[in-house]
């Protein structure tokens, strides 16, 4: 089909991802950060909605993420399925073309959500090598 994309678009977390994720865990640790302020609040809840929209789409859809594809790789038979005439709110399913991968808008939330994070523990970390308090 014409505008769809085909197998092996959609990738697993790899260990640059899970590098990312323990990057972010360290940060925070390291950062003493707080949720207490606005910029860390609207990060944690960037992140919290992602995974909400991904709960919404797997819930109404048989525990099943469907995806924009004609055919699903083998080894995302059992967590994801193709789009069709059953598939309820398609909008929260795998469907933005990104890099040779497929997000949905909840992924593309949540990782904004965690880069948001990262920024501000970042921040949080710099300036209290500074003595500055944010």
């Amino acid at each position: 089909m014409a505008g769809q994309i085909r197998r092996g678009v959609h990738r697993r977390p790899g260990p640059l991802y899970i590098a990312w994720v323990a990057a972010l865990v360290v940060a925070v640790i390291w950062s003493d950060f707080s949720f207490t302020n606005r910029p860390s609040v609207i990060a944690l809840a960037l992140a919290l909605l992602g995974g909400a929209l991904n709960i919404v789409a797997l819930c109404l859809n048989g525990g099943r993420m469907p995806i924009r594809a004609d055919v699903i790789p083998p080894s995302y038979e059992h967590t994801h399925r193709p789009m069709d005439e059953r598939t309820r709110v398609r909008v929260l399913g795998d469907w933005i073309a990104f890099r040779g991968c497929l997000l949905s808008p909840g992924d593309v939330s949540l990782f904004a959500g965690q880069v948001a994070i990262l920024a501000w523990a970042l921040c949080c970390l710099a300036s209290k090598s500074a003595g500055v308090s944010l």
